[in-house]
């Protein structure tokens, strides 16, 4: 049971440091929702905490080394997440519990459920508390070596984006208007009964009376192909220019902390756009405010820059200040605001084919995290 607690412990932990603006955002939601937004500043930092400290735990567990320190923090958090999720669950906010991050998403139940679970597990495996032998030598070279990875990991992600994008706007994504956005929504289908004989109708095509109304069956997409997002931005008489992402090749400069973002930045903005026109490379300025509310925006930014929502930006590009590529409404690749592309960068992006370009991004993103995983794994069993 403690090796089952462990795994659990620190997937949920190396999930939310794989993705630390997310947790953050998590973090925001659970502060808000115990009404201390004083703590809201620090919520970053107290994502990668706490996230660090369940990551490190998981791997205490399953080396099976520091085993009572293990146990008494790994009970306390089960008992604290316990607690928290029956909150959730009894006041029922619009909130995600956030137990592993952003990538998998749970109800309050299902949270609350499993932290019932684990609660179980825990009680069998560690009480009572007393001492719990010592493990090999080489137990504690395991967990150091998986615990530096886990480290790694986190310093990377925090610095640059993370290791798999699975937001709306991932590689691959297309952007539509709200007007075709409609055609992929879930379409409910109605079953009716005639003479013993039931069928399925659509909703617009309803049976007459003479039909009896059986159930409704679950939801199917029109569209199976992948989930479109839509990114709206405005200028600053509030007229929308979506357009301008969907057409051609564009490269998007994001900013959902504007006010966080130097001079130093704007220059290279400024410098970016002059290579972006030079490769014909549409260059966007999207940030979470009107640009009269941008004292550093240099004058020649101005009739490329737009207004989008918090919200928006933040699942666009999670870093403040990166840079995301689109080939004709495709999300095509993403840099943080630590790695802007250069003329050099550029010069090789467009000679290459997108479609070629955005599955590679992709792909290193999904092999990012399995050798992650398996280079933890390894030390786990082999040593």
């Amino acid at each position: 049971f403690a090796w089952i607690i462990g795994a659990v412990f620190f997937v949920s932990g190396s999930l939310k440091l794989m993705d630390p603006v997310g947790t953050e955002l998590i973090v925001t939601e659970y502060l808000k929702f115990f009404h201390t937004p004083s703590l809201i500043p620090a919520a970053f930092g107290i994502g990668i905490a706490l996230s660090l400290l369940e990551g490190l735990v998981g791997l205490a567990l399953m080396t099976g080394v520091f085993r009572k320190a293990a146990a008494y923090t790994a009970g306390i958090l089960t008992i604290v997440f316990t607690v928290i999720t029956l909150l959730l669950l009894i006041f029922n906010p619009e909130m995600d519990c956030g137990c592993f991050g952003k990538r998998i998403e749970l109800t309050h139940w299902q949270s609350f459920l499993k932290n019932v679970v684990l609660l179980v597990m825990a009680v069998i495996a560690f009480i009572p508390f007393k001492e719990y032998g010592m493990p090999r030598t080489r137990k504690y070279i395991a967990f150091f070596l998986a615990a530096a990875g886990l480290v790694i990991v986190c310093i990377h992600c925090a610095r640059y984006l993370p290791l798999h994008d699975n937001m709306a706007f991932k590689p691959g994504a297309f952007l539509v208007s709200a007007d075709e956005a409609a055609r992929f929504k879930p379409v409910p289908r109605y079953v009716y009964e005639k003479d013993g004989e039931q069928q399925v109708f659509g909703i617009e095509a309803l049976p007459d009376s003479t039909w009896t109304y059986v159930k409704v069956l679950e939801p199917r997409p029109q569209i199976t192909k992948t989930e479109p997002a839509i990114l709206e931005f405005s200028d600053a008489e509030g007229a929308y220019h979506n357009e301008l992402a969907r057409t051609g090749q564009v490269l998007i400069l994001s900013a959902y902390r504007p006010q966080e973002l130097d001079t130093l930045w704007w220059s290279q903005a400024v410098q970016l756009q002059e290579d972006l026109k030079h490769h014909g490379i549409r260059p966007l300025i999207l940030a979470a405010a009107v640009p009269d509310a941008l004292p550093l925006l240099p004058e020649s930014l101005k009739d490329c820059t737009y207004t989008a929502d918090f919200k928006t930006l933040v699942t666009l590009n999670r870093s403040n200040g990166g840079a995301t590529y689109l080939s004709d409404g495709s999300v095509v690749k993403k840099w943080s605001r630590r790695a802007i592309p250069g003329p050099i960068d550029l010069a090789v992006l467009v000679s290459e084919d997108p479609l070629d370009v955005s599955v590679s991004s992709s792909t290193n993103g999904r092999l990012s995290i399995q050798g992650f995983f398996l280079y933890e794994l390894a030390w786990l069993l082999l040593l």
